[in-house]
């Protein structure tokens, strides 16, 4: 693919994928400074369909429920990018290690055993699998 030209005008697809990128580094910053609501409002528009970085913007959103202790609301997000398609193994083994950690802390170590076996299937890191590992063994363990 040849670089577009100095000056040259994008194309609506590439502004707009410009665009959802700031927004998901926006509302990363903000999630890492802990400024929760920010971060949820700059993903907002990034969750619609159609949207370039929804699964990553699904993720990012159902994280920062996680640590706002909405755990029911992270694992319907988590489920619902899962059910979409034309997310990449890579990205839906992610969501599914997550998926299995949101479950452990509501207590549903059934299916949370189940998310972690499917994100060992479609092939998290070494590193993952290690923390999956300990979460299997953890669950509901006092």
């Amino acid at each position: 693919k040849q670089l577009a030209k100095p000056g040259a005008v994008e194309s609506p697809r590439e502004a707009r994928l410009a665009e959802s990128v700031k927004l998901y580094h926006y509302a990363q910053e903000k999630q890492a400074a802990g400024q929760l609501s920010e971060a949820r409002e700059a993903l907002a528009p990034l969750l619609k369909e159609g949207m370039p970085l929804r699964p990553e913007a699904f993720l990012l959103s159902a994280q920062i429920l996680y640590l706002e202790g909405e755990y029911d609301e992270a694992a319907k997000r988590l489920k619902s990018v899962l059910a979409t398609g034309g997310v990449p193994n890579e990205k839906r083994a992610e969501i599914t290690r997550f998926l299995g950690d949101v479950l452990v802390k509501q207590d549903k170590c059934g299916g949370a055993i189940m998310a972690y076996k499917r994100a060992l299937k479609l092939g998290v890191s070494s590193e993952a699998a290690d923390a999956i590992g300990r979460a299997i063994r953890g669950c509901g363990s006092p």
